[in-house]
């Protein structure tokens, strides 16, 4: 059916490594979107822990490290004691990526109490097209570990210049263990 979306897999993982999505992932659609519910970090908290993603080949060797990813991260934030804010005035330069052939993030300064998560999506375009660069674009609320609210986004490009099937895409924290539920969407081809 023509511009309807298919719920495809629902994953929930507690206290593990990383989470992969390998279900369904293929042409049938014209872009995928992946839904992150509370992503929780569970041995860090800091500047530098970030909520992170990366693909591999249809039919590769399963590791996430032989496609590129060029990406750029913009964040927006609001302490919650009112003591500073700032909007997307620049890029966050330390946490781009260019020609990473591995993780890139989706968020950062990560909490790790119990009540703080990441909630976002990240949208991919053209994922199991073997023609086609696949574009993304994420956005992402988190409740950051030092008492801030934060809203991140990040778009880029997989494959730069390589036009690669992807048939995984894999999350986790830069380094800590996760706890979340992604559902994966697929959007009918018209």
């Amino acid at each position: 059916v023509p511009d309807a979306m298919t719920l495809i897999e629902t994953r929930y993982e507690t206290n593990v490594t990383s989470i992969t999505m390998d279900s369904g992932i293929d042409s049938t659609y014209d872009y995928f979107v992946f839904e992150v519910v509370n992503a929780h970090s569970h041995t860090n908290e800091a500047s530098t822990l970030n909520l992170q993603f990366a693909v591999t080949e249809a039919g590769g060797d399963g590791t996430y490290d032989n496609i590129n990813i060029t990406s750029a991260f913009g964040i927006m934030y609001h302490d919650e004691d009112d003591s500073g804010a700032a909007g997307f005035t620049a890029i966050d330069e330390s946490r781009n990526a260019a020609q990473v052939a591995g993780y890139v993030n989706l968020t950062s300064y990560e909490g790790n109490d119990a009540d703080q998560s990441s909630n976002g999506r990240l949208t991919i375009w053209g994922l199991g097209s073997g023609t086609y660069e696949k574009n993304f674009w994420s956005e992402f609320s988190i409740q950051a570990g030092h008492d801030a609210v934060i809203f991140s986004e990040t778009g880029g490009v997989i494959g730069s210049n390589d036009a690669t099937a992807i048939d995984d895409v894999n999350f986790k924290f830069s380094n800590s263990n996760i706890s979340a539920t992604i559902r994966l969407w697929g959007w009918a081809k018209s």
